[in-house]
């Protein structure tokens, strides 16, 4: 399981995304 979170500049907002 692998977790990847990218954080965006334009707009305060974290988007993580789980993959098995």
């Amino acid at each position: 399981v692998s977790v990847m979170c990218v954080h965006r500049s334009e707009r305060i907002q974290e988007i993580c995304a789980t993959a098995d």
